[in-house]
């Protein structure tokens, strides 16, 4: 288990880049807090990324930088 940078939390694009930087057998998580607002986990298997927001008014209301 490796700690990211905050700044991750600003850029979906970047954290999935990094992700996918990270050494994995069976897949990669990672989870970012964005302020107190909602998580937002992602799960890379192969070349695929999924998804997920604790809140799903936050896709919505939260002006993210990669759509």
């Amino acid at each position: 288990m490796d700690l990211l940078p905050t700044s991750l939390t600003e850029d979906l694009a970047g954290l999935i880049h990094v992700l996918h930087q990270q050494p994995s057998i069976g897949g990669t998580i990672g989870l970012a807090a964005v302020e107190d607002d909602f998580f937002v986990a992602v799960r890379l298997i192969g070349g695929q990324a999924s998804v997920f927001l604790s809140d799903l008014t936050a896709a919505l209301d939260w002006p993210w930088p990669a759509r």
